[in-house]
């Protein structure tokens, strides 16, 4: 029987039973939306075919009111569970949606208001399920709209590389001042208030730089590495590359039928556009 837990402003509806709890394991959470989609690429190969777990609703998250059946696209973060080579419990979290960000100063007035509320109650959902590693995958895209050569203290990765920050060891970057949105360093910023500065725990942001390509494949390469290499997941070229023929795709038909391409990611469970159809909810 499926159960539904509260916690504050987040519900998390269990497709199953709650997993009980495990020792070490890792959060590993990637927000699907963002520019090069290499974060996405990553994180559904990571997945592969797995299922989600549970669905994570909030009030505070940013829902298009619309929505197609029989097939309803789901108003909710996903959450998966998998093994890494070594057993480790893994679980994933894909975020399908997040509050609209501007990259101008004091465009944001609302987004803390979006933002804290539905990440320290997730956090408070998961915790108990025995995490002690929380890894965030980004990539470096708020350089583009940052010029280096004004602030010259703001970190520019260079595509194929990454940098990893925890918040726990609070270690020194060699690349300058990482300039992160909300999802990216909150996650791991109060996953660390929780657990303490106890060394046992992990909790970090992984950056890779970007590149200008539609599908950054750099930006791919360099997260899936680090989830192959560190954090012991195998991942699915498979399906990987069947995100990317949709993305490529959804290029391809954009431009010249934007309602053909609704139909298109619609069908394949991925995507709902706002009313306007100038922006995309990745689910």
């Amino acid at each position: 029987m499926a159960q539904m837990e509260n916690y504050g402003e987040v519900d998390i509806y269990w497709v199953d039973e709650r997993p009980e709890g495990v020792e070490n394991a890792t959060l590993l959470i990637g927000m699907q939306g963002e520019q090069g989609y290499a974060p996405f690429l990553t994180v559904m190969g990571c997945v592969g075919n797995a299922k989600p777990i549970a669905h994570i609703c909030s009030k505070m998250q940013s829902i298009e009111a619309f929505n197609t059946v029989p097939e309803p696209l789901p108003p909710a973060w996903l959450l998966y569970q998998i093994e890494s080579r070594d057993d480790e419990v893994v679980y994933v979290l894909r975020l399908t949606n997040w509050f609209p960000l501007v990259a101008q100063p004091d465009a944001n007035p609302h987004a803390w208001l979006y933002s804290y509320t539905p990440t320290r109650d997730t956090l408070r959902g998961l915790v108990g399920l025995g995490i002690t590693q929380l890894v965030f995958l980004a990539t470096n895209n708020l350089a583009r709209f940052i010029d280096p050569t004004e602030i010259d203290i703001l970190s520019v990765i260079p595509p194929g590389q990454m940098v990893c920050y925890d918040f726990i060891t609070d270690n020194e970057l060699d690349c300058g001042d990482l300039v992160l949105t909300t999802p990216v360093w909150l996650f791991p910023y109060l996953f660390r208030l929780m657990v303490g500065a106890d060394d046992s725990y992990l909790s970090c942001v992984a950056c890779a730089g970007i590149t200008d390509e539609y599908i950054d494949e750099p930006a791919v390469s360099v997260l899936s590495d680090y989830c192959n290499d560190v954090l012991q997941i195998d991942l699915s070229e498979k399906k990987m590359d069947e995100m990317r023929n949709l993305l490529n795709e959804m290029e391809d038909e954009m431009p010249l039928d934007g309602i053909e391409a609704l139909k298109l990611l619609e069908n394949n469970g991925l995507v709902s556009l706002n009313k306007n159809g100038d922006s995309v909810m990745w689910q």
